[in-house]
C-alpha cells in the first residue's frame, strides 16, 4: 500500500476523505447526506487502511475494499445491507 504524503488533520469526515483521496489515488464511495461527523488525525506515512482505521474510529462506520482503488463507507450495523444502496445511487463520490 501506498503511504499517505500529508498527514490529515482532524476535520470532518467528508474533507478528511478527499485529503486522503488526492494523497493516495483510491476514490471513496459514501452516503454524505448532511453528515457532520468528525474523522480523527492520521500521521504522514500512514497506510491507506491505516488512515481510514484513524479517521473512522468512534464515527459508526466501516470501510470495505470493492476494489483495489475503490473503498465504500457504510455504517457498522450489520444488519444493514452491505453497500448496494450506496453503490447504486451514491450522494458522494470522493476521488481524483
Amino acid at each position: 500500500e501506498t503511504p499517505v504524503s500529508a498527514p490529515i488533520a482532524a476535520q470532518p469526515l467528508s474533507r478528511a476523505l478527499e485529503q486522503l483521496s488526492r494523497s493516495s489515488g483510491v476514490q471513496f464511495l459514501y452516503s454524505a447526506g448532511g453528515d457532520a461527523r468528525m474523522a480523527g488525525a492520521v500521521p504522514r506515512g500512514a497506510t491507506v487502511r491505516q488512515a481510514l482505521d484513524a479517521l473512522l474510529a468512534g464515527t459508526g462506520l466501516r470501510y470495505r475494499y470493492l476494489n483495489a482503488t475503490t473503498v465504500t463507507i457504510e455504517a457498522q450495523d450489520a444488519s444493514a445491507p452491505a453497500a448496494t444502496s450506496a453503490l447504486a445511487a451514491p450522494e458522494a463520490v470522493v476521488g481524483l
